[in-house]
């Protein structure tokens, strides 16, 4: 009798629970607390993050130079791209920004082109040889009607979502110096010839795109974090299909729009600092050992079969690798964290200004053009940001987010 008097007692207490709320207001059932299980993101299906690779975050406490003084780093995980930015990738961002400079002309000229938000219709082919694109889009040099370069612009979003990009106050000009190999006079008369169709001729698609400034790689972030969340938008079934007015605004007003939809977008693509640079040249441990002066185990410059382990100026060594310029990405071997031509083939930018002077930017890994010693992972070069070179390129960072992501 005492036990079923209890068991009564018991539930009793448990329903008058069940009907009261808890201490902070909120059942325990309360559909507040539901969520929409979400499988990770897998960045292998999607070619603008398929050669994004892991680095693990860790510290860093790199030696006093002759340049600097000791550093201590830490550095959080990061993705990073396994190889510098292609012509044929940067070429799809200058395709890109010709449909938009061509369908915004179109939409001024012709009422009846354009949408009632004043966009383009994009259902209505560009006809390239309009009287009005001709003679705005196009220009006359050396008898051959080119198109415009300085008509190729891109304005950098602004920093208000943390996009972490550069503030910039006027559109950045995006066609990349494709005389700037003859300009510095790198290599002799013979390859010039060659060299002038590095960045249109297709033999050359596979090679790091160069003559391109620090300011120029982030308008190429912006541009491919926009390109990215266009694609996720369009799996997610938020926006039918792709569109040159897919730009970081308009993304931005989307999910305000529709109040703050329940997809998960992308980090921004950006340019690795230089901690993050020097982390992922670290294939055994993340400190600074005297047997790893380059992105590879060792102090080698050569494997043990003779050949070299990256493309830089062998020319007073006497001997040489088969490139006398740059080589075409992952022509040499890849490190201990997945990475190809960290030091050598190009230089590449990187977030990070000089100490000195704002304006210069720091430049790491060494290029084509220099000597072995330039290639060790502690020392660097300064540019102006806004300045180019036949010898500099650049990889795409982004932030590691949570467990999201599958690689």
């Amino acid at each position: 009798m005492k036990k079923s008097f209890i068991i009564v007692v018991s539930l009793c207490l448990l329903v008058a629970c069940a009907s009261k709320k808890s201490s902070t207001g909120w059942e325990q059932n309360d559909s507040a607390f539901e969520f929409t299980f979400r499988p990770p993101i897998d960045l292998t299906k999607s070619i603008f993050t398929s050669d994004l690779k892991l680095i693990i975050g860790g510290s860093l406490n790199m030696p006093k130079t002759t340049e600097r003084t000791a550093r201590s780093w830490t550095v959080s995980s990061l993705l990073l791209s396994d190889h510098e930015v292609t012509n044929k990738e940067y070429r799809e961002f200058i395709i890109w920004t010709k449909r938009k400079a061509a369908a915004d002309l179109l939409a001024k000229t012709y009422p009846e082109k354009r949408l009632q938000n004043g966009n383009y219709n994009e259902d209505i082919p560009i006809d390239w040889n309009d009287p009005v694109i001709q003679s705005e889009l196009f220009i006359i040099e050396n008898t051959i009607k080119v198109y415009n370069k300085k008509k190729l612009i891109f304005i950098i979003p602004c920093d208000k979502r943390n996009y972490g990009y550069p503030i910039v106050e006027a559109p950045v000009e995006i066609y990349p110096d494709t005389l700037c190999i003859e300009k510095e006079q790198m290599l002799g008369n013979d390859y010039h010839h060659i060299l002038r169709k590095y960045w249109s001729d297709p033999r050359y698609d596979n090679y790091p795109v160069v003559g391109v400034s620090w300011i120029q790689a982030w308008a190429y972030c912006a541009w491919r974090t926009d390109r990215l969340n266009e694609e996720r938008l369009i799996q997610e079934k938020i926006i039918d299909e792709k569109s040159i007015y897919n730009t970081t605004e308009f993304l931005i007003q989307l999910k305000e729009k529709m109040g703050n939809i329940n997809v998960l977008l992308f980090p921004s693509f950006r340019l690795p600092t230089e901690a993050e640079w020097i982390l992922a040249t670290k294939t055994i441990n993340n400190s600074v050992e005297t047997d790893q002066l380059f992105a590879w185990d060792g102090f080698r410059i050569t494997s043990k079969k003779g050949d070299y382990l990256a493309n830089f100026n062998q020319y007073y060594l006497r001997n040489s690798d088969p490139f006398e310029f740059t080589a075409p990405v992952k022509s040499f071997p890849i490190n201990g964290v997945e990475m190809y031509d960290l030091c050598g083939n190009v230089a590449e930018w990187v977030k990070d200004r000089s100490v000195s002077d704002s304006i210069l930017k720091v430049i790491k890994g060494g290029a084509w053009s220099d000597s072995f010693e330039q290639l060790m992972t502690h020392k660097f070069d300064t540019l102006n940001f806004n300045m180019s070179s036949s010898r500099v390129g650049f990889r795409v960072a982004m932030d590691k987010i949570g467990t999201e992501f599958m690689y």
